[in-house]
């Protein structure tokens, strides 16, 4: 069997989401629990550290890492990166009856 992984993300503000993440293969099982903050619309940091949950899984491996988007004009067909790097607040509905 091959690899599989459980994510959960949620949105702390408009400035911070936690991204969690069980993943592995049948002999491998690691937890990565991550900080992303937006700097900027278009700019991301993101602080994770993976740790081992089996035997075989790498005991600790903390990253941080920094991700760009970079706009694209109409012209280019795509919505600008930099206006999706934050997603729309969720608005709350009453519930249909």
């Amino acid at each position: 069997m091959g690899e599989h992984a459980l994510e959960y993300l949620n949105r702390l503000s408009l400035a911070a989401r936690v991204y969690l993440d069980v993943e592995g293969s049948e002999d491998e099982v690691g937890l990565i629990p991550e900080l992303q903050w937006y700097v900027r619309p278009n700019v991301i940091v993101k602080l994770n550290s993976a740790i081992g949950a089996s035997s075989k899984a790498t005991d600790w491996a903390p990253e941080v890492s920094v991700l760009l988007t970079f706009e694209e004009g109409p012209a280019g067909g795509a919505p600008a990166a930099g206006r999706l790097a934050k997603p729309p607040l969720p608005t709350r509905r009453p519930l249909a009856r």
